[in-house]
């Protein structure tokens, strides 16, 4: 009786914060916003293992939704994941890839981060990497058999405070790591990424090789740097990464100097060539458009001018560009975001200021003839102020 007391307070706390939950939540619009998938041309097969991920919103609710391929239909499957952002369904915020792996791999999966940064899948592995106290821990499941192999290589020697995997891929038996790591080298006292390859043998279970991807050293009191990490391609000799480089102009206040950053950085992108040892700064066409990605090794992105959207090629060698396609757009606001899979595009954009249509364009890069066009619209009458947002596409 006296340990009743003792913790009445504290489970009197829990259940009134039970009961505001339980209300909040049952007062929640779960009624699924009207949206339209309509195919314009081509064939639904293009989008086979692919999802767009995003919201709608009004002035009274937010609503996340998935789109998923459904390859008997030929068509797409409408899936709302969470009225205002909560909902027991909440594989919105996982990669569908994750929740295949959890499904047909449960014990591999058991107790691992879901980013899906941290795996890579090949014809024989299901491959996670993570930092675990200063070292890389590299786990291998073999699907022929389900057994694992666990290795762990350590990093003290990189002296920082933080360490985390950006991303892996497994190319010619060998398995490359991009890993951030923090260090505070900025003479106005800022921590900044440093980024290195790591390449492992998973036979021999040794670290091959390491090279630095970038190091920066900032000694501008004016100035700080960050850096943003974009997108790999690793293929025989070539290892290339795309970075993000932002420059803040710091501003000096009051008599004690204190910096302090400016909230309108300069950017420009750059391209590291670990294999050259090279830094290549791509021209400011790319840097003031959206969505750079790699492709073969040269950089593919999207230019925004007089109210057409190209994706454009830009060759690392010849440093020539190449427009794959363009489109229409009704006015210049549109957010573009564009994936590569296989030798396709997917380039999608709201084509309007009003925000209550996205459009998906699918073009074969190598030949620039469009091979798929669909469109998300709003079909429920009674919402005029709805807008359609996307998030991000998922290949898988």
């Amino acid at each position: 009786m006296n340990n009743l007391k003792r913790y009445w307070g504290i489970w009197s706390i829990l259940l009134a914060i039970a009961v505001i939950i339980t209300t909040f939540y049952a007062q929640i619009d779960h009624t699924p916003i009207g949206l339209d998938w309509k195919k314009t041309s081509g064939n639904y097969s293009e989008l086979d293992n692919m999802d767009i991920v995003g919201s709608t919103s009004t002035v009274n609710q937010s609503v996340m939704y998935r789109l998923s391929t459904n390859k008997s239909n030929d068509n797409l499957k409408q899936e709302i994941v969470g009225a205002n952002f909560i909902d027991s369904n909440l594989t919105i915020f996982n990669h569908q890839q994750l929740n295949d792996y959890i499904n047909e791999y449960k014990s591999f999966m058991r107790g691992k981060p879901l980013f899906i940064e941290l795996f890579e899948e090949t014809n024989e592995y299901v491959i996670f990497a993570d930092i675990k106290e200063n070292n890389l821990v590299v786990e291998v499941l073999y699907k022929e058999n389900n057994e694992t192999e666990k290795m762990e290589f350590p990093l003290e020697h990189l002296e920082s405070s933080y360490m985390g995997v950006y991303s892996i891929e497994y190319n010619n038996d060998q398995l490359y790591i991009n890993l951030g790591y923090e260090k505070e080298i900025s003479i106005n006292g800022f921590h900044f990424m440093n980024h290195i390859s790591i390449r492992i043998d998973l036979e021999q279970e040794k670290i091959i090789e390491e090279k630095q991807i970038v190091e920066h050293n900032n000694n501008n009191k004016q100035k700080d740097i960050e850096l943003e990490f974009l997108d790999s391609f690793i293929q025989e000799n070539k290892e290339y990464y795309l970075i993000v480089e932002r420059t803040y102009n710091l501003i000096e206040e009051s008599s004690e100097s204190q910096n302090f950053q400016n909230t309108n950085p300069t950017h420009k992108i750059l391209l590291y060539d670990t294999e050259a040892g090279e830094q290549i700064e791509l021209p400011e066409m790319i840097t003031e458009n959206s969505s750079p990605v790699l492709y073969k090794g040269n950089v593919l992105f999207v230019k925004n001018e007089e109210g057409k959207l190209s994706i454009e090629l830009f060759n690392i060698d010849t440093e020539e560009l190449e427009t794959v396609s363009d489109v229409e757009v009704e006015n210049q606001y549109t957010i573009p975001i564009l994936e590569v899979r296989d030798e396709n595009a997917y380039l999608l954009y709201s084509p309007n200021e009003g925000r209550n249509k996205i459009t998906l364009n699918v073009t074969d890069i190598d030949t620039g003839h469009n091979i798929f066009t669909g469109e998300l619209t709003v079909n429920d009458p009674t919402e005029e102020n709805l807008e359609v947002y996307v998030d991000l596409m998922e290949f898988y």
